[in-house]
């Protein structure tokens, strides 16, 4: 499945996944396919229901937090310290916002999220969360996550809807079967989790090593131009995406 990722990712989103994984220690493989999930590769994105915006769909406030905490440490020291000054005004709170589309800088920040995810999970579940549950806690919060996945494990096939009301609320695709019946939790963390593996989101030897150039997508791998030029135009979320990428296993001998 990465393989197939970064035929679809640009360079330059590639590249700022690798240095964002350096930095942090984040495995570069959770960290592509959570961008995927996020916005299929589109760093320019901006969601209809939230203020989610870039690459890996922060939003506002999130966004603002994780400048005020970590600026100084990606070359937005001056913005970091207006934050906690309090002196970040309109304008200035304007082009913070706006840094979200720079994948180097959004990369970072999910990588650091990542990290402070990781810790509040661990504390939660007393293990070292994997990939598959990191990113169920960007998805709902890492509190919420805790909860889920310890529910999760002593009855998988209960109903999290009445216990997560708010999520399942705004997420009725995720928590709901098409006809309507409540998904039960093994469900929900199946579909929201199928693009992660079960392993830590580490730097490992044995991760997917990332080389340039790599090879354009050609017209097998996007038949008649199904994948869009810009999701403005033309919305494709990363669930169709990724249907598309599996329909085209079947279809291929890779």
């Amino acid at each position: 499945m990465i393989e197939k990722l970064l035929q679809y990712a640009s360079s330059e989103i590639k590249t700022a996944i690798k240095d964002a994984s350096q930095k942090t220690g984040i495995g570069f493989d959770y960290l592509l396919s959570k961008a995927f999930k996020e916005s299929s590769f589109r760093e320019e994105v901006t969601a209809t229901t939230s203020s989610a915006s870039g690459l890996f769909q922060f939003v506002n406030s999130t966004w603002m937090n994780m400048v005020k905490t970590y600026g100084d440490e990606c070359g937005l020291g001056k913005f970091q310290t207006a934050l906690k000054n309090g002196k970040c005004d309109a304008k200035m709170k304007s082009e913070v916002l706006a840094l979200r589309s720079d994948p180097g800088l959004s990369s970072f920040m999910a990588a650091k999220l990542t990290q402070e995810n990781q810790n509040i999970l661990q504390h939660s579940i007393g293990r070292k969360p994997n990939e598959k549950e990191l990113y169920l806690a960007h998805f709902m919060g890492p509190s919420s996550a805790g909860k889920f996945i310890n529910q999760m494990a002593e009855n998988p096939n209960a109903v999290p809807c009445d216990r997560f009301k708010s999520c399942a609320q705004s997420n009725p695709a995720i928590f709901n079967e098409p006809n309507g019946s409540k998904k039960s939790y093994q469900a929900v963390f199946n579909q929201l989790t199928q693009t992660f593996s079960a392993q830590e989101p580490i730097q490992q030897k044995t991760q997917t090593e990332y080389r340039e150039p790599v090879q354009q997508m050609d017209q097998r791998f996007n038949p008649g131009g199904l994948v869009p030029n810009s999701l403005s135009q033309q919305h494709l979320s990363s669930w169709m995406l990724l249907d598309l990428i599996q329909l085209q296993e079947t279809l291929f001998d890779w």
